[in-house]
């Protein structure tokens, strides 16, 4: 059998993270996916208590292990300011090589809820991988697919549906948590809790009547009040901690009544009252761990099987477009590459993902290779390169790529990367353009790492999908605004499959195949027709999904 995992480990930092059971919830989700498109109710997925966003070697190693991962961690603020993880470039230089060297799994991970965070920047380790999928969250209305208010707004791959969107409870909350260990975290909590008395008796009391920057006063005030007075170590707090170690359910009562006011709990902490990407990637990877246990099954069977860079390809032509935001009125920006596949860069990415697209994919697939067993499948990988001036360095921060292949063929473009290396004397530019032959100039923000004097920048693009690289073809690179910036070494690889092969048939497939899976809208209630008889009966029940209400992870 295959070999699935979903891979989280986040040290709680309040006291309800230690109630919460965010890694399990995701690991049942991307177990339950797979069982239900396999019908085998036996595989299983691990749940690896691990960190696979700023991963170190031995992180890499074990998701090495594995074919298919999901992650639902994102990064941290203090992971991009510090020389760490994914801000440290002798890291970054070991994600490039282990992702081109080492055979990894296909990587699904959380596109994060950065639509609610308003981040604009978002390094991943998906970055490196050309299988990766970094997932957005959508939800239906009116019958029409929507992006959640909080889903992703950066380079995300798709969108994916959640188990919670259509109604299924998972065990989200642990009512009964061990304390052990977490006696930080119940002092915190009960000095919270004495933080809240002081600022909501303030507010109801001499705070009434004043303006948002006098409340802001007196609410740093109470805080600094709470330190000085060293209230953490006061004997009313240390009462009540000792007496909650030695009475955990009392605190589980309080614990979970304060949870239970904004979000619909049973008993036993079972709830469908929960969204976020965090869903959406498990779900989605179900996905891609079921197209890969088909593959052991068919190699069983003596038939051919799909490579895990063909179940990824699929997997984007897979999704219908998609240009609506919850709570927006506008709709998002959507455009068609001049492969005539539309992209939004800024929500969906290739868009949303549909479950029955996907097994129709498959099975085209299956019948073509089952056919004709020469079909060219060959994943293809192309690097783009400068030349350098007699003195080894580049004449400015423009220059022209040329391919490494010698091959007269066609490449249809799956996705490509770029990647620099370059110093600062000044202002570090955020953006990197590529002008190729016959299209406007794309500019792509570039996610950046440092060590010391030392900087590295990469952007992952996916808008490329479908189109054609020639051989002979020069892209014209240049770092946007870089003017303080060196140019030392700058290459961009695309991932592709020669034209003509499996792949390229399979996108043009997918064109003819989509309308049949695109949202059929509700239709408006009929209006009652007038008539010079007895009024007519009509029937004004539509059916329609109600909108969900997102609530903080």
């Amino acid at each position: 059998m295959g070999n699935y995992a979903h891979f989280e480990n986040v040290a709680p930092s309040s006291l309800r993270d230690i109630y919460s059971r965010h890694g399990e919830v995701a690991r049942e989700i991307h177990r339950d996916t797979l069982r239900n498109f396999t019908g085998n109710p036996d595989l299983a997925v691990d749940l690896v208590r691990e960190s696979a966003v700023g991963a170190d070697q031995g992180v890499l190693d074990k998701m090495a292990q594995y074919d298919v991962v999901s992650v639902s961690t994102a990064t941290g603020m203090g992971s991009i300011i510090r020389s760490s993880g994914l801000s440290d470039k002798d890291n970054i230089d070991m994600y490039r090589q282990q992702f081109e060297q080492k055979d990894m799994p296909v990587y699904v991970v959380a596109a994060g809820n950065n639509g609610r965070s308003a981040a604009s920047e978002q390094p991943r380790l998906a970055d490196f991988s050309r299988t990766s999928l970094v997932v957005g969250e959508a939800n239906m209305g009116d019958g029409t697919p929507f992006m959640e208010g909080h889903s992703s707004k950066n380079n995300p791959t798709i969108a994916s549906d959640t188990p919670f969107n259509r109604g299924t409870a998972y065990q989200y909350y642990d009512t009964s948590p061990s304390l052990d260990g977490h006696e930080g975290l119940v002092q915190d909590w009960i000095v919270e809790k004495e933080f809240s008395r002081r600022f909501d008796e303030f507010r109801d009391g001499d705070g009434k009547g004043l303006d948002d920057s006098a409340i802001g006063e007196a609410y740093w005030k109470i805080q600094e009040d709470l330190i000085t007075e060293k209230y953490s170590e006061s004997p009313a707090v240390q009462t009540q901690l000792a007496h909650f170690m030695a009475n955990p359910q009392d605190l589980h009562s309080l614990v979970m009544a304060e949870i239970r006011e904004n979000t619909n709990v049973d008993k036993n902490g079972f709830t469908s009252d929960i969204d976020g990407t965090s869903f959406a990637a498990p779900e989605q990877a179900g996905y891609v761990s079921g197209a890969m246990h088909e593959q052991e099954q068919r190699e069983g069977n003596n038939l051919p099987i799909l490579l895990k860079e063909e179940i990824s390809t699929l997997i984007k032509l897979s999704t219908i477009d998609i240009d609506h935001r919850e709570g927006q009125e506008s709709l998002m920006h959507t455009y068609n590459n001049k492969a005539n596949f539309e992209f939004s860069p800024t929500g969906a990415g290739h868009g949303v993902f549909n479950p029955d697209m996907f097994r129709v994919l498959l099975d085209e697939s299956y019948e073509k290779i089952q056919k004709d067993h020469d079909i060219n499948r060959d994943p293809v990988t192309i690097v783009m390169t400068a030349d350098k001036g007699p003195e080894g360095k580049f004449n400015g921060n423009a220059v022209s790529l040329h391919s490494d292949t010698s091959e007269d063929s066609n490449i249809v473009i799956e996705r490509a990367r770029i990647d620099l290396n370059f110093s600062v004397n000044g202002t570090v530019p955020h953006y990197v353009t590529v002008d190729r032959p016959g299209e406007d100039p794309q500019a792509s923000r570039m996610q950046q790492a440092s060590n010391g004097a030392e900087m590295t920048g990469w952007a992952r693009k996916e808008t490329d999908f479908g189109e054609t690289i020639n051989t002979g073809d020069n892209w014209n690179f240049d770092i946007h605004n870089g003017r303080d910036s060196t140019l030392e070494d700058v290459s961009v690889t695309v991932y592709g499959y020669n034209e003509g092969g499996l792949m390229d048939q399979m996108m043009d497939h997918s064109k003819k195949v989509a309308p049949q899976f695109a949202p059929q809208p509700a239709m408006p209630a009929p209006a009652a027709e007038i008539t010079s008889g007895p009024p007519m009966e009509t029937n004004n029940n539509v059916d329609t999904v109600p909108l969900a209400s997102p609530l903080p992870m």
